[in-house]
Formats: structure tokens, C-alpha cells, sequence
């Protein structure tokens, strides 16, 4: 009996002893699965659901890169049309172009969009002329985003960031020149999309490009969901820093 009692105890002081031990490892376990399900909450609510992607496509190029990057944010998709205006072939090329110059706007459908159910619009947008496609342009100058986060995606045959690197005026008088000269016109288009917005500096996330020339259907495809998730990484990011902030 005095065995069995021995025994007993034992076995008692054992499971408290691993009880002891283990009850930090259990809390800490539980901490990091709710500490993961806040983050992932968080990534959600930044990016998925409440997200409209609002694009332009003269050749189908940007409607490849914009339901591409809808799908991976499990977001909605909006195309922008003009119904009065062909801007199809080489005329239509030349048309967008005179009209991008000269900032000839035409009507646009549709012509109102309730933006109010949207926490992120992404506006994705050839460029004319080195300026965004007019249609966008007209969408800029008859929509208010009150509360929106907006993104830029815009689209061209070169990539318009290659000459950064002549910032500090290290290359050729063409080089140098051209840098100063797409950079004049990125500042222009972020300004567009800002003028529209209750708070610029809190509301602009970000600008993305994709250079489209040469490339096949599967691969803007492939570059738009690199795009969505450089996106949502970084509304994540800036959603945690100003968590953080509070």
C-alpha cells in the first residue's frame, strides 16, 4: 500500500512538474496563433474584398495586367470605355496620341462609379503621350475618393523607370534629358490621382509599372499577379505601421 501511495505521489509531482514547464510554451503557442490570425485579419481587411480595380485597355494589354491583379486580390474589376471614340489600329494609336497632347477629353462610360463600397481602388492605365490614357485622365477629374487607398498601375511598351539611374546627371545630354523628363511626367500623374483624394499624403500608396512590349498574354498575366502582391504587401506593411502608430 505504502508502494502504491509512493507511486501515486510520484505521478503527481510528475504532471505538475511538466504542467510547470509546458504552461509558457502553451501560452506562448496560443499568443503566436492569435498574433498570426490578427495579422492575417489585418492583410485581409487591407486588401481583399473591398478592393475595385478600375482599368483602361486600348490594345487588351491593361485588361490582361488588371483582371490578373484582381483575381489575386480577390478583388472586383471595373474597365473604363469610350463609347463615341475608336481607338482601335493604327488611327486609334494615332488619335489617343493627339489627344493625349492636345488633352482632348472624350465622354466615358460608365460615367459615375459609387466608389463608396471600396476601401482600395486600383487604377490601372496605359500612358499617352507619356501622360496617363485620357479616359483615366477623365475619370480623375469627375471622381472624388473621399476615403480610399489608391494605387497606380500604369502600362507602356518601355519602362519608364529605366534611366533612374542618370538622376545624378551621370549620362548622355539625351539620357540625362529624358530622365528629368519621365520623371516630370510621373510627378504629373501622381499629382492627378492626389488632386482627387480627402488626403493625399494618406491616401496614395504607391505607383507601379509594367513594361509591356514583346511580351505574351500569359506573361502580363504573370506580371500582374507579381504586381498584386507587391501591392498587398505593401498595404499590409503601411496597415501595421499605423496600427503601430496608435
Amino acid at each position: 500500500m505504502k508502494s502504491f501511495k509512493g507511486i501515486t505521489h510520484f505521478l503527481q509531482n510528475s504532471v505538475l512538474c511538466w504542467c510547470t514547464l509546458l504552461w509558457p510554451v502553451f501560452c506562448y503557442s496560443e499568443c503566436w496563433s492569435q498574433h498570426n490570425v490578427s495579422n492575417e485579419q489585418q492583410l485581409a481587411q487591407s486588401t481583399g474584398g473591398r478592393t475595385l480595380v478600375i482599368y483602361y485597355s486600348r490594345t487588351g494589354k491593361t485588361r490582361i495586367i488588371a483582371d490578373a491583379i484582381a483575381r489575386e486580390l480577390n478583388g472586383k474589376v471595373l474597365e473604363i470605355t469610350e463609347p463615341h471614340s475608336d481607338r482601335s489600329g493604327a488611327r486609334g494609336f494615332i488619335s489617343a496620341a493627339y489627344d493625349a497632347f492636345f488633352d482632348q477629353h472624350r465622354e466615358i462610360y460608365p460615367r459615375k462609379i459609387d466608389l463608396d463600397p471600396y476601401d482600395t481602388v486600383i487604377i490601372a492605365t496605359p500612358l499617352w503621350s507619356w501622360n496617363l490614357a485620357l479616359p483615366m485622365h477623365t475619370l480623375l477629374q469627375t471622381h472624388y475618393f473621399g476615403h480610399q487607398k489608391l494605387v497606380l498601375v500604369t502600362t507602356a511598351n518601355i519602362d519608364i523607370k529605366k534611366y533612374d539611374r542618370f538622376k545624378d546627371g551621370s549620362g548622355t545630354a539625351v539620357q540625362n534629358f529624358l530622365q528629368r523628363y519621365l520623371e516630370g511626367k510621373r510627378q504629373k500623374a501622381r499629382h492627378e490621382i492626389m488632386a482627387a483624394t480627402a488626403n493625399e499624403l494618406e491616401q496614395f500608396q504607391g505607383h507601379f509599372h509594367i513594361a509591356t512590349q514583346g511580351k505574351t498574354d500569359d506573361q502580363l498575366r504573370s506580371e500582374g499577379s507579381t504586381i498584386a502582391t507587391k501591392i498587398q504587401t505593401m498595404l499590409w506593411a503601411k496597415s501595421l505601421s499605423a496600427a503601430g502608430a496608435q
